[in-house]
């Protein structure tokens, strides 16, 4: 009887393995921008991790990395930061900073959760975005995608 339960239990697991779990989120694009600004003392990278489900955006997940021999710099950058995207998600909400600085970069992560973004609000704010939105304004990937390149970032 125990051996029974077993096999069952153990082709249920391979059937799951199989099949894989149903995850909402997938990974549509990845998009990247780096700006030298080395005769400012610093230069930026940063990452933009889009998922999206139907050709609409749920969630972006935005690393940017400082780098700078200047102290003074990445404070002045992670201070920043901290206060727009803080901004942001009591203006907006669904925005998520962490800010770290160690050898010499600021890491910051920021990730936005769209289906917690108050859109008609963000799309009032900030009249452009409308181009990139659907009729439920809502961000579709190739909008955000476009958004990305026009400020010069490339995406995969």
């Amino acid at each position: 009887m125990v051996m029974k339960i077993f096999k069952c239990l153990l082709l249920i697991i391979i059937c799951l393995l199989l099949v894989g779990c149903k995850n909402e989120k997938s990974v549509s694009n990845t998009c990247k921008l780096i700006s030298d600004q080395s005769a400012n003392g610093y230069k930026s990278t940063t990452k933009y991790v889009i998922y999206s489900k139907d050709g609409v955006v749920k969630t972006i997940e935005q690393t940017e990395v400082v780098e700078s021999n200047n102290k003074n710099i990445l404070d002045f950058f992670s201070k920043q930061y901290e206060k727009q995207y803080n901004n942001y998600s009591d203006t907006y909400g669904g925005y998520t900073y962490t800010g770290k600085i160690d050898n010499n970069k600021l890491t910051s992560k920021i990730v936005i959760d769209y289906n917690k973004v108050d859109m008609k609000k963000y799309i009032e704010d900030n009249n452009g975005i409308k181009k990139y939105v659907n009729k439920n304004n809502m961000f579709t990937l190739d909008g955000i995608i476009k958004m990305y390149k026009n400020i010069g970032a490339t995406c995969k």
